[in-house]
């Protein structure tokens, strides 16, 4: 089985860190991609990524920075205070790339995990 996913686009709000219970960073963001077609769609990804990844993303990326993203899709539900369902698709970072940002060595920086 395969469940792979890579996107390339910009953060439609800066990154929010928060912890868990057992002290685990997890950060939910969401990317704009650009449709290639004429009519330039965009489409609003929501992503999340956990531990070091979520700290850095948090730390070095802003609202508008270009982000790479390769991870997983996963689904889940949850029913609302008025007991309606509902369904989520997010792309779980696995590895998130900062094309932007360029340091000493001037090459594409991976944000550790």
């Amino acid at each position: 089985m395969l469940n792979n996913c890579i996107i390339m686009g910009r953060l439609v709000r800066n990154p929010e860190l928060k912890k868990t219970k057992n002290n685990t960073g997890v950060c939910d963001f969401t990317i704009a991609c650009q449709r290639e077609s004429k009519d330039d769609a965009a489409d609003f990804i929501d992503c999340k990524c956990f531990n070091a990844a979520a700290e850095n993303l948090a730390k070095y990326l802003h609202k508008g920075d270009k982000v790479i993203v390769a991870g997983n899709l996963q689904t889940h539900t949850y029913e609302d205070k008025n007991s309606i369902t509902h369904k989520v698709t997010e792309l779980i970072a696995q590895k998130i790339y900062y094309p932007d940002k360029k340091f000493a060595d001037d090459e594409d920086v991976e944000i550790p995990q």
